[in-house]
């Protein structure tokens, strides 16, 4: 089951703007919807939502946090194998490989731009070094 937009919904639409799948849809000022089937749960939306309208599949209202407070991504550089998983499932081109100095340069590993992640925790998931 996925989250819910209830009646708070002001239609400002930062929920669907931050959501990594892009599972929300609305019109400005209206109140949006979330897809169902593409939803994955990972609580963004209500993070953002600035009306706290958004419910988990328990029913829970998902609290607004302040961007600046929402926990973003964090590379344990010593473990990364530079698989590149975390950075072709980011919607948001958050994460990149860069060359790591620690070995002279010639291995990569993720680095975060913080100021990108919405903190959905799909990078986290799909990590085959469990680095994130």
């Amino acid at each position: 089951m996925a989250h819910l937009i209830m009646e708070g919904c002001s239609g400002c639409g930062v929920c669907a703007i931050k959501c990594p799948v892009s599972a929300i849809r609305g019109v400005a000022k209206e109140q949006h919807r979330i897809e169902a089937a593409l939803c994955i749960d990972c609580s963004v939306c209500g993070r953002y939502c600035p009306s706290s309208a958004v419910v988990d599949l328990n029913g829970h209202v998902i609290q607004r946090v302040k961007p600046k407070d929402i926990p973003k991504a964090q590379v344990l550089r010593d473990e990364c194998s530079g698989c590149e998983n975390c950075v072709n499932i980011c919607s948001f081109g958050a994460i990149i490989l860069v060359p790591y100095s620690e070995l002279n340069g010639f291995h990569q590993v993720a680095s975060v731009d913080e100021s990108r992640c919405v903190g959905c925790k799909m990078c986290l998931e799909v990590c085959i070094k469990e680095a994130i």
